[in-house]
């Protein structure tokens, strides 16, 4: 973000004529000559001038203690900081900021203006950054005589504190912004901070004043609104607002409308609306945070540092596995279940362990749909059903692969971390451009009925089971990359040793839950690694079988391998006999041509008997 729009002259501190107008400013190349020069702050940015050096020194140490890296000047009095804001509407002179200190406040939005170079001395940069932090809640100013710096022992600190909290409410500070405020004026304003245990005291729930919104009899739902952001943490993300709920963000209208009543139980209904459409213009876009954060029941995990850390509504993040993370997870009905389905393979068990993983993955770039094929009673479903337990609900969808397109029926993949589609049907597949937009993670735009359309990236895993593979309307390698065939070929019977009518119980509990979560992070670590999965051999050849199944020129030309030097229509004529008697629907004929091309054939034009007619040739296809 730039800093200055341009530059102006000054003479003692003061502009020399005006400059609104900025087709008049200054570039640097030109300012940097004069003796004196200021830069026009840019829109957005605020100028905190604190100009006394000790004070200016401890809003330094503070930036310190709170990790803001800040930009700041140096002047003979104190020091410059530099933030962006949109909250500040007006200059302050000498004014108190919320931890006490005064400072002047100018905006770039009011065309100020700092000076940068006096009597032919140019101020000094203290420190730089490559970004400008947002200006903190407790840099703002506030309307209060109370002097922090010279309060003793004895001079009532924690009633002067206490009685400051309506203070900062008065001001439209949250009670986060409240407890934070008061907890840096007592670490590194008060001359001696008070114990912790006071603080605690003097910042206890019955300390905050319940504001009221209502005015001569009106509802203030402006007033509400900003109130129910700031202290729900209300945003929006793809455009559809959120709220901050045990750790995760949710856009269910009932958590929305709860936050509420929370703070007024007798809202009517109509309110709630009001303050619903007054949200929808207020709350900020904000992006999700980064996919290396995993929201479990014991904390965010992060694939970064491998360890757990506090959920704070600055990770957002819509997703949570209700598992607790542990490392040394075990359960032995998983592990012994997981090796049936996948018949002792290890590499399809790594293959399936792998797939929970990505599921976790708040990402799709390396784009890949999952589909168990295979008959009845081999685990197919036990999967399944395992995956449906351990994502919860809130976390999947369970659209067949002919629904992912419709419409009003793509938006429920928005914001979950997969769709399980279990037993589909084999019914051909005509359109492919949403379905590979989705297992790529692409931006689509949806909309929900009765709702305006809305864009988001994908990041929900599509994961589908079937007894056989649907036919689809796409021989692009774009397709075959996408998919993963995973063929299901073990046999569960009620004669084996170890069959156990209670296994699905068992697939569920907290035991068996953490095994689950410990694997498949374990898993997605080793996709990461490795960028991209373990491919056994048969579930190569499944793919392989299913190019020439969803293919009917390959499964023809497996029948019909004789080609070469036959006319061209009469062999289209048998391609498209055999599709019918197939029950296949045939290509159109340039298709038809075109996909002979990619097997090593082309027409050619020859003379025979005097008669000319287009026969196939053979050409090199690894030329092609």
């Amino acid at each position: 973000m730039e800093i200055y729009k341009g530059y102006i002259p000054t003479l003692n501190k003061k502009p020399i004529g005006k400059y609104k107008d900025t087709s008049s400013l200054l570039t640097y190349e030109r300012a940097r000559k004069l003796d004196e020069y200021a830069g026009v702050l840019a829109e957005g940015v605020v100028l905190v001038d604190i100009d006394d050096m000790e004070m200016s020194d401890l809003a330094l140490r503070i930036m310190d203690g709170q990790s803001i890296k800040v930009p700041v000047i140096g002047t003979t009095r104190g020091k410059h900081f530099l933030f962006k804001t949109t909250d500040l509407s007006a200059n302050k002179t000498g004014t108190n900021t919320a931890i006490g200190i005064k400072a002047d406040i100018k905006l770039g939005s009011k065309n100020s203006y700092q000076v940068l170079k006096v009597g032919g001395i140019k101020r000094p940069w203290i420190r730089k950054t490559d970004e400008l932090p947002e200006l903190p809640k407790w840099l703002e100013p506030v309307k209060s005589t109370v002097d922090f710096t010279n309060l003793e022992e004895g001079d009532g600190r924690n009633q002067a504190l206490f009685n400051y909290i309506l203070t900062l409410q008065g001001a439209g500070f949250s009670k986060a912004d409240i407890i934070e405020t008061i907890e840096i004026i007592n670490r590194y304003v008060l001359k001696t901070p008070l114990d912790q245990r006071e603080i605690d005291s003097i910042l206890r729930d019955e300390a905050f004043k319940k504001q009221s919104f209502y005015k001569k009899g009106t509802f203030l739902h402006h007033d509400f609104s900003k109130y129910v952001e700031r202290e729900e943490n209300v945003k929006k993300i793809n455009q559809v607002l959120h709220v901050y709920k045990d750790g995760i963000y949710s856009n269910k209208q009932t958590d929305l409308e709860a936050s509420m009543i929370r703070h007024l139980p007798e809202l009517t209904q109509a309110k709630r609306r009001e303050t619903l459409a007054y949200l929808e213009l207020i709350a900020e876009e904000t992006a999700m945070a980064t996919a290396n954060y995993i929201a479990v029941n014991n904390g965010i995990y992060d694939l970064e540092t491998d360890g757990l850390r506090e959920y704070s509504p600055d990770i957002v993040i819509k997703n949570r596995i209700s598992v607790n993370y542990d490392s040394s997870a075990y359960d032995q009905t998983v592990d012994k279940t997981l090796n049936k389905i996948c018949c002792q393979d290890p590499e399809l068990r790594m293959l399936l362990e792998e797939v929970v993983g990505y599921m976790l993955l708040r990402r799709n770039e390396l784009g890949k749909c999952f589909i168990l094929i295979g008959g009845g009673s081999n685990g197919k479903s036990s999967f399944i059903d395992m995956l449906k337990y351990f994502l919860k609900p809130v976390n999947y969808s369970a659209l067949a692969l002919e629904e992912i397109d419709k419409r009003f029926k793509t938006a429920e993949l928005f914001g979950k971390l997969a769709n399980l589609g279990d037993d589909i049907s084999n019914k051909y597949i005509e359109e492919t451009a949403i379905f590979k937009k989705l297992v790529t993670g692409e931006t689509v735009n949806v909309e929900r009925k009765g709702e305006h359309p809305f864009e988001f990236d994908n990041y929900a895993k599509l994961v589908f089971s079937a007894n056989d593979m649907p036919r689809i309307n796409d021989l692009s390698e774009g397709l075959r990359r996408r998919l993963i065939i995973i063929p299901f070929n073990a046999k569960f019977n009620e004669t084996d040793v170890d069959f156990d009518p209670n296994i699905t119980d068992k697939l569920q509990t907290d035991s068996a839950m953490r095994y689950l979560l410990k694997i498949g992070i374990d898993g997605l670590k080793k996709v990461l690694k490795n960028k991209g999965f373990t491919l056994p051999a048969i579930v190569k050849r499944a793919l392989a079988r299913y190019e020439i199944d969803n293919n009917p020129l390959l499964g023809f030309l497996e029948e019909h391998p004789k080609i070469e030097n036959e006319v061209v229509k009469e062999v289209y004529l048998k391609y498209d006999l055999w599709c019918r008697q197939a029950n296949l629907k045939p290509l159109s004929r340039p298709m038809f041509g075109r996909e002979l091309s990619k097997q090593g054939f082309k027409s050619k034009t020859v003379t025979i008997n005097g008669e000319s007619l287009r026969i196939y040739a053979k050409t090199d296809k690894e030329a092609m």
